[in-house]
């Protein structure tokens, strides 16, 4: 199991380190946003909820306090108010509609503040993953 939890941390450090290289890039560039990016983006995302899910699933074998702990993450980062993990789909979902057949875009004055808040969910959730284990 320590395998387990050693490999799940890495993939998730990764995608989170992959997510912010790509987001520091966009803001850099924001006149000049492609689909390709935000496609990346939305992929490290499905990643990252389908890691934590099945993580979560995992976590039953190892103990009760990891099971519980992840339960409570999954509730915390998929139900939250302000952004959550559906949202974050969501917003990348809207983003490549806006983008649509334009090779290049220029992103929003709200763009900016979404993609640090979806940063700093990635980092709370790193964060709450590295307590529990």
């Amino acid at each position: 199991m320590d395998e387990d939890k050693e490999q799940f941390v890495n993939t998730i450090n990764n995608l989170i380190v992959k997510s912010k290289m790509k987001m520091d890039e966009i803001i850099s560039n924001r006149d000049k946003v492609n689909t390709e990016d935000i496609e990346l983006l939305k992929m490290c995302h499905e990643d990252l909820e389908k890691n934590l899910f099945e993580f979560k699933k995992k976590a039953q074998f190892i103990s009760k306090d990891v099971s519980n702990g992840f339960q409570e993450l999954w509730e915390k980062y998929e139900f939250a108010e302000e952004i959550n993990l559906d949202t974050t789909n969501k917003y990348y979902e809207n983003l490549l509609k806006r983008i649509g057949t334009e090779e290049i875009v220029t992103l929003n004055d709200d763009d900016i503040p979404m993609l640090e808040a979806i940063y700093n969910l990635y980092s709370d959730i790193r964060k709450d993953i590295n307590n529990i284990l």
